[in-house]
């Protein structure tokens, strides 16, 4: 891996770290985990309050609590992809470093 794709590969990193801090942020923003309670736990209720035979209501409602959990693993898949591009980012580091030292 030449210098260049070592730089850029050491700047998708960081790009890549920033996105993650941002969605950790959000996702544990106290305003989000609010909503996302009150708002699981409303649909659920109303789920459970429905007859059986509301077929349709049921299936909005699950689609719903689908797009609630969707919504979370989007942003955990940011927070997930800069956990894993930190690693990637201190092994560029150590092989640098282990570079410099052989010169």
């Amino acid at each position: 891996m030449g210098l260049a794709d070592i730089f850029k590969r050491k700047q998708q990193c960081i790009k890549e770290i920033e996105i993650s801090a941002e969605a950790k942020v959000i996702l544990d923003s106290p305003l989000v985990q609010d909503f996302f309670a009150k708002a699981e736990a409303a649909a659920y209720e109303r789920w459970r309050a429905t007859p059986d035979e509301a077929i349709d209501v049921r299936e909005r409602l699950y689609a719903l609590d689908g797009m609630l959990r969707n919504f979370k693993q989007y942003f955990t898949g940011f927070i997930v992809n800069g956990q894993f591009a930190e690693r990637q980012l201190e092994e560029i580091i150590k092989g640098e470093e282990l570079q410099s030292k052989k010169r």
